[in-house]
């Protein structure tokens, strides 16, 4: 098969890939983007192949910056083409394949890095989902039986204390996680100074945000069972129903001191796209004395 050939076949495959690109599930698991830049990549090579030297010349740098954007600056290929381009930057015909070698192997990293950020929000989006079942799992009991979780106080000097009123009621799970996911918005929100945009098709930083609104809800729920339980030092009853809902917002808040390290690992995990890996430390020689 020749290269032009075949390079038709894989902007052919290419087409027919990107064409199943709907719904929610190929854009999840991410099969027909892989195979479309799969079929890209291999088209972009064929190309490589056919182009008349006084063409090929002027690809040098732009292969060069691929692979310095993708590979680490120890790899091999990345080190000859750069000695073999010199100070003009051209590709001679006679590198022809070293170019290719180097031009496939900066596009295979760049898949695995963007490999990695779909994997990671992934991850995120079914936690997300999860914890929203959990949270609406709680309203729905709240709403079935207001006793069966109850948030409410018992001060003897002040009488009981509900989220709304003195008596439990059927909307006092959801009045609470409605105040633990605001004040998780509201964290969030002024959390957004932090996050950077990102060049990615993947929205990571979004579905990093949304992570924080059922996190807020569930933990303005558990939190007010742990003081019920006098779990946390200092607290054991609340007075109004005031007191109660404020410490919702209190424990819906706090979620940001789990999710904000899920944040950071979601921006170092950004950070590695189109930045090559580090090179690994070399050990310092060990001094034998005698």
């Amino acid at each position: 098969m020749s290269s032009k050939t075949g390079a038709s076949q894989h902007l052919s495959a290419a087409r027919e890939a990107a064409a199943s690109l709907r719904g929610p599930i190929a854009g999840l698991f991410g099969y027909a983007t892989e195979r479309t830049w799969a079929n890209i990549h291999k088209a972009e090579a064929a190309l490589l192949r056919l182009l008349p030297p006084e063409e090929l010349a002027w690809w040098g740098n732009d292969i060069l910056a691929r692979a310095e954007m993708h590979l680490p600056p120890s790899d091999p290929r990345r080190i000859k083409l750069k000695e073999r381009l010199g100070s003009d930057g051209k590709l001679n015909a006679g590198d022809r394949y070293l170019a290719i070698s180097v031009l496939q192997a900066a596009n295979i990293a760049d898949q695995l890095e963007k490999a990695r950020v779909r994997s990671f929000r992934n991850i995120i989006t079914i936690t997300t989902a999860v914890l929203t079942l959990i949270a609406l799992t709680l309203g729905v009991i709240g709403l079935a039986d207001p006793t069966l979780i109850k948030l409410c106080f018992n001060d003897p000097q002040t009488g009981p204390a509900c989220p709304i009123g003195s008596r439990p009621v059927k909307w006092d799970i959801l009045i609470v996680e409605l105040m633990g996911l605001s004040a998780a918005a509201l964290v969030g929100a002024i959390g957004l100074r932090l996050i950077y945009g990102t060049s990615t098709p993947f929205t990571l930083p979004i579905v990093l945000a949304f992570l924080k609104l059922p996190a807020g809800a569930i933990s303005a729920v558990i939190g007010l069972l742990l003081i019920q339980g006098r779990f946390i030092p200092g607290l054991s009853n609340l007075d109004t129903s005031a007191q109660i809902l404020g410490w919702a917002a209190v424990f819906g808040a706090a979620q940001q001191a789990i999710t904000r390290l899920v944040d950071a690992q979601g921006q170092k995990i950004l950070s590695s796209v189109g930045d090559p890996a580090p090179e690994p430390p070399t050990a310092s020689p060990v001094k034998v004395t005698t």
